[in-house]
């Protein structure tokens, strides 16, 4: 009925990105949301974490740079421009941006989270584990602590946190038990779990390429090949 409608160009990208995993579809979609209304939270967010899927995680920082000037009060906004500061490296940048969010909602779901996973790759393994207890989500609490906790050399902790979080996860968070194990060296069973995660379907794939808690399979064959699966640029 109207077809210069960009919150529909956007809803449409979004569905092509999470769920159909159409990159090209969701990548053409997106670009013609923010033609009709440069502006457009919606298709700038999804514009951004398609760069960032897509590996074009440069192009990600700018546009979340753009959605924070055009809405500075939005929480989201400051939530993903961190997100994919930490996936480029800058690690202060993505530190700042979790504060923000952090000043606009103490219990803002995953932010103590993702907080802690900045402190932990900046080497700060104390404030990590300190910042992971602070995460108000159970769930996500549960699996931080697992990671932080087998960095620091509290191995029956992590095993413990590790076995509980698959217990209560098994059939909905196959990507963040990959990771768990992907950050515990154990690259078998991370596959395995990475395998599963596209058998079920999992939306959280689009987080696979670039995410610094899987660098240390980047070498293994498994990786590429992983890749193509996800028809990802290698």
């Amino acid at each position: 009925m109207d077809a210069n409608l960009a919150d529909a160009h956007a809803v449409l990208a979004t569905i092509q990105f999470d769920f159909e995993w159409d990159w090209a579809g969701a990548d053409d979609s997106f670009r013609r949301a923010l033609a009709l209304e440069p502006g457009n939270a919606q298709a700038l967010d999804g514009a951004a974490q398609l760069a960032r899927t897509m590996g074009r995680f440069e192009e990600a920082f700018t546009l979340d740079r753009r959605a924070v000037e055009l809405d500075p009060l939005s929480e989201w906004a400051y939530m993903n421009l961190g997100v994919h500061a930490y996936y480029t490296g800058r690690l202060q940048d993505a530190f700042s941006a979790f504060q923000k969010v952090l000043d606009m909602n103490p219990e803002a779901v995953m932010a103590h989270q993702v907080m802690g996973r900045i402190l932990l790759a900046q080497g700060r393994l104390p404030q990590a584990l300190a910042e992971m207890e602070k995460e108000p989500d159970p769930g996500w609490r549960l699996y931080g602590m697992a990671i932080v906790n087998y960095a620091l050399g509290n191995k029956k902790e992590s095993d413990t946190e590790t076995a509980e979080y698959v217990a209560k996860n098994y059939d909905g968070a196959a990507f963040q038990i990959a990771e768990i194990y992907a950050s515990r060296g154990d690259a078998d069973r991370a596959f395995e779990w990475l395998d599963r995660a596209h058998n079920q379907r999992d939306t959280a794939l689009v987080f696979f390429k670039g995410d610094p808690l899987l660098n240390n399979l980047e070498l293994d064959p498994r990786y590429h090949v992983f890749l193509k699966k996800m028809r990802l640029p290698t």
